[in-house]
């Protein structure tokens, strides 16, 4: 997370390394389409219902996140 004009936000990144996906093309490329679908999926869905979405997955996991963050 990263604090910019004091709003905390989310900043994720992702890197597998090259063995993995030579060893495993099938798996690194359906991560990448899922990746790509959640991606437009939240930037063609309305806030609300993805905030709503992202708040229930959350719960689910039963981690004690901090959900604050994905109200931005």
């Amino acid at each position: 997370m990263i604090i910019t004009y004091s709003v905390p936000l989310r900043e994720e990144a992702i890197s597998s390394q090259g063995k993995f996906i030579k060893e495993n093309p099938n798996t690194a490329n359906k991560f990448v389409e899922a990746t790509a679908k959640a991606i437009e999926w939240t930037g063609t869905t309305p806030r609300e219902e993805v905030i709503h979405r992202f708040e229930s997955i959350m719960e689910k996991r039963n981690r004690k996140e901090d959900a604050e963050t994905i109200q931005y």
